[in-house]
């Protein structure tokens, strides 16, 4: 058994190794899963949405973020991330003794041919062939093994750009640690052709640095990782030179062309990128482009070759044309024919025309006169432009004359007309309503004229003015209204024309207007309209009446002498004596009253007494026995008016006694001092009074033998009359008696 125990042990180690390599290989189909490369086509990472590429080595400074570092702050499409190769902060740079790196998916080539590498790429390191040194590497093994992508390094042609700028890597400036910002100073676009890689069916990558322990700088950033298959899209346009049928073509094929075969359609060719040529009629051409990159400048990425076809018309000669080269602001608008394109777009120089944009229609009433020059573009490429020129003549107008509205009896001074352009001449015509003063036609300006309406209703007439032209344009007539409104009615009469003062009147109106105004004649007026009610004083008076219509037209009636207020009758008598006893009632009246044409007089009496008469004067004779008789006189105009004053008569038994009716205080002994001299009046029964006139008691006394000094308050009074009052009773009577008069107080 001895012998067979190696074999045993040999056998079970081999299986431990099969089953290692088979969970190694499964580890690494889980951890990187297979991309496939399209044919003639790409596959990129922009880092932006996550990182598929993991990081590994020794003593790692490889990290995955947006950039921080000193001379390069953001990703290379702003604001998303990227690799980043010795950590991310201004300052921080890889590390000593590192050797790491950042391992890409694993792709498939099957499909392509001639693969090729592009990515952004940013470095900084120590400048060396031996020391710092970042590469990249590719394995066709899962991993197993690794090979450095191989130079030559620097730029060979479309596919070899910026890889590497030392034989075998990437390294900082030229002398030891004098590296600096790096070879770059910002992001560079790298590009290397891999065809060798073509048609491989498990390809990955990764970027690798090697450290030792000085001169340490930036490290390196990744960003926008790309792998396409090698080849050319072909693209082109053409563009007019402003010259019948003549093109400029433009090749924009990408990338790499370097060899172009054009045909125009029309039986031509070009084999130069940007050739120029000239169709000699109208129509639409197929124009095909053939752009080749050739080996020779794809960097052993092979030869490539793409066409692209288009359609190219070649306009005739555009023209465009109006219905007349000039027209009148009084046109209607016009567009214009178009021979040629038929799209397109219009404009006019100087500024002033009022043109459509899109279509060309002029309107000549929104056009300032002048000439325009009207350009048309089309809008098909290519197509020529076409001018024409067009005149804008100013239609003679009226200025807008205003409605008039005036009243019967106005004086109506017409303005002049106003023309554009001014001073010609215009005719009129009354178009609507009738000959109202002015006549119905005629040239020039309307002649002023008085106006009348005594219709009543509203009066209008419409006129049409024009302008008198010898510009061939349609002159542009104005129209405006001319209404004669009647004068309101201001007729009124009065419910009474004369009587006695003070005379009452109500005046009345039947018209209904807007504002009315009476006159009284007396100072007075009144606003209301229809009827208005006045009371006069004596006199004669002019009566007017002002009223307004709700159109502003006034009329006015005056009646002159039209109220007569007669003077009222004052009645008034005198009669005499003042004092009248049983032994003298002989009594003459007197008639006294003004205003008055005829007096009656009339006598009652306490023993049924009663006496008429219609004299001037009369005397009556009565009983001498003690009574009370009223006297009453009626006064009586030419108008009937009359007044009635009546006074009451007492007859008294006779009484002794007497009252002066002047005194004169000055100390002279003489007709010092007032009071009555009395006899048969009981003493203890009287009381006089003396008031100034003003009817303030300014003396008094009930001492029968006292008399006045003319004093009051111990102050000697002014001269003037007083009024005395007395009060007494006679003897032998029950009745006190009362007595009023006046006394003048001289000096």
């Amino acid at each position: 058994m001895s012998n067979f125990a190696p074999r045993e042990d040999k056998f079970m180690r081999l299986n431990q190794f099969i089953i290692f390599a088979t969970l190694l290989l499964l580890k690494n189909a889980l951890v990187y899963s297979q991309i496939t490369v399209p044919a003639n086509g790409c596959v990129s990472e922009n880092f932006d949405n996550g990182n598929p590429w993991t990081f590994g080595g020794s003593n790692s400074s490889w990290t995955y973020a947006n950039p921080n570092k000193l001379h390069i702050a953001d990703d290379i499409t702003g604001g998303g991330n990227c690799l980043i190769l010795g950590g991310n902060t201004p300052t921080s740079t890889y590390n000593s003794n590192e050797d790491s790196w950042a391992r890409s998916p694993v792709y498939d080539f099957s499909q392509v041919t001639d693969p090729y590498l592009e990515f952004y790429f940013y470095w900084s390191n120590e400048a060396s062939t031996s020391y710092d040194e970042i590469w990249m590497e590719y394995s066709t093994d899962g991993g197993t093994s690794w090979q450095i992508v191989s130079p030559p390094a620097g730029n060979g042609g479309c596919y070899e750009l910026n890889w590497y700028n030392y034989p075998d890597n990437w390294g900082g400036n030229v002398g030891g640690c004098f590296s600096g910002t790096g070879a770059p100073t910002n992001w560079v676009t790298v590009r290397k052709c891999i065809s060798s890689l073509g048609g491989l069916p498990q390809v990955e990558f990764r970027f690798r640095i090697s450290t030792g322990t000085q001169c340490n700088n930036y490290g390196a950033t990744i960003d926008n990782w790309t792998i396409c298959d090698a080849s050319i899209e072909a693209n082109a346009t053409a563009s007019c030179t402003g010259n019948f049928g003549e093109y400029d073509f433009n090749d924009w094929s990408y990338p790499c062309p370097d060899q172009w075969s054009w045909d125009f359609g029309d039986g031509n060719t070009s084999s130069l990128q940007f050739p120029q040529h000239t169709y000699s009629s109208p129509g639409t051409y197929t124009v095909t482009l053939t752009a080749t990159s050739s080996a020779a400048v794809t960097s052993g990425c092979g030869t490539h070759t793409d066409t692209y076809t288009f359609s190219l018309t070649v306009y005739d000669e555009t023209e465009i044309s109006y219905s007349s080269a000039t027209f009148c602001s009084s046109d209607q608008p016009s567009s214009p024919s178009i021979i040629g394109s038929t799209n397109g777009t219009f404009s006019s120089t100087p500024t002033g025309l009022s043109i459509n944009p899109s279509n060309g229609e002029v309107t000549a009433s929104t056009s300032t006169s002048g000439t325009y020059t009207i350009t048309y573009v089309p809008s098909a490429n290519c197509a020529p432009n076409a001018t024409t020129t067009l005149t804008i003549t100013e239609s003679p107008t009226m200025n807008s004359y205003a409605d008039l509205s005036v009243c019967s009896g106005d004086l109506v001074a017409f303005t002049p007309f106003q023309t554009q352009p001014s001073g010609l001449n215009t005719n009129w015509n009354v178009i609507s309503g009738q000959n109202v003063g002015f006549g119905v036609s005629g040239s020039g300006n309307l002649p002023d004229f008085i106006a009348n309406n005594g219709t009543g209703s509203p009066i209008a007439v419409d006129i049409e003015v024009t302008p008198v032209t010898t510009s061939g344009c349609t002159a542009i007539a104005d129209t405006f209204s001319l209404v004669i409104n009647p004068s309101p009615n201001s007729n009124f009469v009065a419910d009474t024309l004369y009587g006695c003062s003070p005379l009452s009147v109500t005046f009345s109106s039947t018209s209904s207007n807007t504002s009315c105004l009476w006159d009284f004649g007396d100072g007075n007026t009144s606003t209301s309209c229809d009827q208005a009610s006045h009371t006069f004083v004596s006199g004669e008076y002019d009566i007017s009446y002002t009223v307004t219509s709700s159109v502003g037209c006034t009329s006015t009636t005056t009646y002159s002498n039209y109220i007569e207020a007669t003077p009222t009758p004052i009645a008034n008598f005198t009669y005499s004596p003042q004092l009248i006893t049983t032994e003298n009632s002989s009594l003459e009246l007197t008639n006294t009253s003004i205003n008055t044409d005829q007096v009656f007089w009339q006598l009652f009496g306490d023993n049924g007494l009663s006496q008429t008469s219609q004299s001037e004067t009369v005397v009556v004779d009565l009983p001498a026995t003690p009574a009370t008789y009223t006297i009453c006189l009626t006064a009586t105009n030419s108008f009937g008016c009359e007044t009635i004053n009546c006074k009451d008569i007492e007859v008294q038994n006779e009484l002794s006694f007497y009252i002066p009716n002047t005194f004169t205080p000055n100390n002279d002994g003489i007709n010092d001092l007032f009071g009555p001299v009395f006899s048969g009046v009981i003493p203890a029964e009287y009381h006089l009074r003396i008031f100034n006139r003003w009817g303030q008691l300014i003396w008094e006394s009930s001492d029968i033998s006292e008399t006045w000094d003319g004093k009051f308050n111990g102050k000697v009074v002014p001269e003037n009359s007083y009024i005395w009052t007395l009060n007494y009773k006679e003897e032998g009577q029950l009745e006190y008696k009362k007595a009023k008069g006046h006394v003048n107080l001289i000096r």
